[in-house]
């Protein structure tokens, strides 16, 4: 390989750890919990999880469905596209805490 394709690998592998390194230590400003910024730099979710929480682990959903109840705002959040109006991921939240998900 040419010296330039090393050097744009290298500096692509750069980016991607400064990037990285850059998020976990926002996380860790945020939230000042070592097990917590774990789990959302691995993408993770689980029930319980706030709503801030989900969108630093997971980014911005591609689309969310909102329903107000009497009591609660139910909100849908999906994520991985598989064709028009399909998603592979769709994450149901209750005012604002994640309460369980569908996952194809």
């Amino acid at each position: 390989m040419a010296w330039y394709v090393w050097l744009a690998l290298v500096l692509l592998v750069f980016a991607f750890l400064t990037y990285a390194l850059a998020k976990r230590v926002r996380l860790m400003m945020k939230y000042k919990n070592d097990a917590l910024v774990e789990s959302l730099m691995q993408e993770l979710f689980w029930r319980g999880q706030t709503a801030d929480q989900l969108r630093d682990s997971l980014g911005e959903p591609l689309d969310i469905d909102q329903k107000v109840l009497k009591t609660k705002l139910k909100e849908v959040w999906k994520y991985q596209e598989l064709g028009k109006n399909r998603y592979a991921l769709k994450i149901t939240l209750d005012d604002g805490v994640v309460v369980g998900w569908d996952q194809k």
